[in-house]
């Protein structure tokens, strides 16, 4: 089975794409492969603390051209709880989660635009400025 593909965005405004075989949210730190590097290389040690989001995405490309969807469709049975995060970099994300909590290290956002490059979003809540939810 494929690991996935991540991009793990810092609070700093870096990024790092690749593939990840040991993120679970209540861990401290994870490891990337870091995308074009061989495999065999030793992978990166990520810590959450230092994070702002974990993009579970389709593909480490993207589509720079795609108009993103501004707005989160109504979510569908079992989806959870619709809202909007606001980062204290003045990001905002909208989207739906079934656990949201403000303790532990962050939660599981489902995005709003169902047909873009993202499948799920881990927050970090420490990056979080607001919540609403609706």
């Amino acid at each position: 089975m494929e690991p996935p593909k991540i991009i793990a965005k810092y609070r700093d405004g870096r990024m790092l794409k690749g593939t990840t075989r040991n993120f679970w949210p209540e861990n401290d730190s994870f490891h990337v492969i870091p995308l074009g590097v061989d495999p065999a290389a030793p992978p990166v040690e990520v810590k959450v603390r230092e994070l702002k989001a974990v993009f579970v995405v389709r593909t480490l490309k993207g589509n720079a051209d795609r108009v993103k969807q501004k707005r989160c469709a109504p979510p569908k049975p079992l989806e959870g709880q619709r809202m909007a995060v606001t980062f204290k970099d003045g990001e905002v994300l909208e989207g739906t989660t079934l656990e949201y909590t403000d303790e532990g290290q962050g939660f599981f956002l489902t995005p709003g635009d169902r047909n873009g490059n993202n499948k799920r979003i881990f927050i970090v809540n420490e990056a979080v400025e607001d919540i609403r939810r609706f």
